[in-house]
């Protein structure tokens, strides 16, 4: 499941270091930490951890929020390779290209696009990313169709949530 919470953890001293105890539940796949100290955020604190499983590797979709604009392929292929049929990282991956090859953007996303536009399967991980890079791409229409698709097909998902929140985002941005 792609859902997320907020909760707080309080720290204690232990000698030179700050400590917090976190239940990690068997859902979990990533831990996003924000550090607030004085009314200030400890920036030098990495902001995610990645969760692993029983056998050694990184638990399905805890390697979307390690990406960053200056590391975004690892995480991606490592992740593809684990788990083939997790499309939704997709997002993470165009996001971060966004930023880090504005230039070449358009056209990485047109490609991948395309490859999972060919895809003849259908689940909410998919038609998130397909419903993404349609945003990506500044087509509303295409968009708007898969956001209508995934609201009527797959309307408890916690993707469907993200994916009306990214599209209501774009929306508002680009005056649509």
């Amino acid at each position: 499941d792609y859902g997320s919470s907020k909760q707080s953890w309080p720290m204690r001293r232990d000698g030179a270091l700050w400590r917090a105890d976190i239940p990690v539940e068997g859902t979990t796949a990533a831990i996003t930490f924000f550090v607030l100290a004085d009314d200030a955020w400890d920036s030098g604190v990495p902001p995610s951890t990645v969760i692993y499983g029983d056998d050694g590797n990184p638990v399905r979709g805890s390697l979307h929020t390690t990406m960053d604009p200056g590391n975004y392929d690892k995480p991606f292929e490592e992740s593809r390779r684990l788990y083939p049929d997790d499309y939704a990282i997709y997002r993470w991956r165009w996001m971060m290209i966004k930023y880090a090859k504005e230039d070449a953007a358009e056209a990485i996303v047109e490609k991948e696009l395309k490859s999972l536009l060919e895809l003849n399967q259908t689940s909410p991980e998919l038609t998130y990313a397909r419903c993404y890079g349609w945003l990506a791409l500044s087509n509303e229409p295409k968009a708007r169709a898969l956001l209508i698709e995934m609201l009527t097909e797959h309307p408890e998902a916690e993707l469907t949530a993200d994916a009306a929140s990214q599209y209501d985002y774009a929306a508002y941005s680009n005056h649509w």
